[in-house]
């Protein structure tokens, strides 16, 4: 839902992770989803030659469901919302 969202903005080129799936074998991709330091993002982001990458964990609160997503500028390497 998020990429699809993102998608209908029509500001940016979306790559999904299942894209980014495609393009990496499975041992990069066990390497890469053990990421989530801004740098380490930002290393990827580069090798997929993005500005931005979009990083969110879903948790279990409750009933419900806690969705915590981060932007990273890729060139600044760092977080901005």
């Amino acid at each position: 839902a998020t990429v699809l969202g993102v998608d209908k903005l029509k500001m940016f080129d979306v790559i999904s992770g299942d894209d980014v799936k495609a393009m990496l074998d499975q041992q990069q991709l066990k390497d890469a989803l053990s990421c989530d330091s801004s740098s380490c993002l930002a290393e990827w982001g580069g090798a997929l030659d993005a500005r931005y990458m979009l990083n969110g964990k879903a948790s279990k609160a409750g009933s419900g469901m806690r969705i915590s997503l981060t932007l990273l500028d890729v060139y600044e390497a760092k977080a901005i919302a």
